[in-house]
């Protein structure tokens, strides 16, 4: 697939998105059949030769806790490994990050 590489089973965007909430992204992988990485894949995935994640964090797709009633914490990894969280919540309060989806090798 163009513009992805394989690591861990499955084809991963070689570069980030644009930065948005934390549900978009994960729609926006959605639509283009995959998902948002787990925190622990991308950290590892961070630490292959030649890639890098954007300065800015990036979304995983793991929901960390749920601060306050429709508040949430979806954990971010920083571009040398880090992994810390954004928050979102349902009323239009929202953190934005690039991210990064992952396409599974077979459809």
């Amino acid at each position: 697939m163009p513009g992805t590489r394989q690591f861990a089973g499955a084809c991963w965007e070689s570069t980030a998105s644009a930065p948005a909430n934390a549900p978009t992204a994960a729609r926006k992988c959605a639509d283009r059949g995959g998902e948002l990485p787990g925190a622990l894949a991308l950290a590892a995935f961070a630490e292959e030769p030649g890639v890098s994640l954007d300065p800015e964090d990036e979304w995983s797709g793991d929901i960390l806790n749920f601060t306050f009633r429709n508040v949430y914490a979806v954990a971010t990894v920083s571009d040398s490994g880090e992994i810390d969280s954004g928050l979102f919540n349902s009323t239009g309060t929202m953190e934005t990050h690039p991210y990064r989806c992952v396409i599974p090798l077979l459809r």
